[in-house]
């Protein structure tokens, strides 16, 4: 790490990511004296989650190596109870009437004074310490699915039936472009606007696709999906450039075309 550091791009700062590597190197060194501490595991889930993002950005913007190609970001983490908030056990509302073992406090002081250090240095504590949650829902009636999928029987055209159904777009497509470019915030050191959403938006056809976007039939209204975040995330740098170059271009070459 300390090798590394001189070399991290730029807007990945790498006191947070040493600090998150601290406090899971202090857990895999002092493991014994947390078995049995009930919901501490929702604590070093975070840290390591948090760590797994941290190496996928820096190997998209040092490497241009996207991990998202090596692996599936759909591993779903199963459990017979539901999980605890990492925010409720630190404060200490876990609900099972037992104090926290003397290891236990000490890691979470060792966590805040972490914490302390990054945001007052005024860096993204993000990198050191995110929550993330995980939901899993049973939907049993088939009215109430987003698509229907079945298998023609043999004889007829081969290949699946997929039966799009129409539902409630303030369910499925919640965001306007303001609240898009919000949540976003930046891209590869690159200031997310509303110029910069368009651009990706036009080049991927993203308006198009009802994946991401709908359109009141009116069309006086758009409407975003909660999908559409990541899907522009995992743009690279170079895309994101590329994309508004062409989008510019294309601008200049609309307004010199006689009307």
């Amino acid at each position: 790490m300390t090798k590394a550091e001189k070399f991290f791009p730029k807007g990945i700062e790498p006191l947070p990511i040493r600090r998150n590597l601290d406090l899971i190197a202090t857990y895999r060194d002092n493991a014994v004296h947390f078995y049995n501490q009930r919901g501490f595991g929702t604590i070093i889930y975070t840290l390591a989650q948090t760590s797994i993002v941290n190496f996928k950005d820096l190997l998209l913007q040092a490497f241009d190596i996207d991990l998202g190609d090596e692996i599936s970001w759909s591993l779903l983490p199963l459990g017979t109870r539901a999980p605890i908030s990492p925010i409720d056990f630190i404060s200490g509302k876990t609900n099972d009437g037992k104090h926290p073992k003397p290891a236990v406090r000490h890691f979470l002081l060792e966590l805040r004074s972490a914490l302390d250090e990054v945001e007052k240095a005024g860096m993204d504590t993000g990198r050191l310490l995110t929550v993330f949650t995980v939901k899993l829902e049973s939907t049993k009636k088939i009215e109430k699915a987003d698509v229907v999928v079945g298998v023609r029987k043999a004889g007829e055209e081969p290949g699946p039936l997929a039966v799009v159904k129409t539902i409630d777009p303030n369910v499925t497509h919640p965001l306007r472009r303001k609240e898009v470019v919000e949540k976003i915030g930046t891209l590869h050191g690159i200031k997310f606007t509303p110029y910069v959403f368009d651009a990706i938006a036009w080049k991927y056809n993203l308006k198009s696709d009802p994946v991401f976007c709908w359109r009141a039939t009116e069309g006086t209204l758009t409407r975003y999906s909660n999908d559409i975040v990541p899907r522009i995330k995992q743009l690279n740098r170079s895309e994101v450039s590329a994309s508004i170059n062409d989008y510019r271009a294309y601008l200049q070459s609309k307004a010199r075309t006689p009307k």
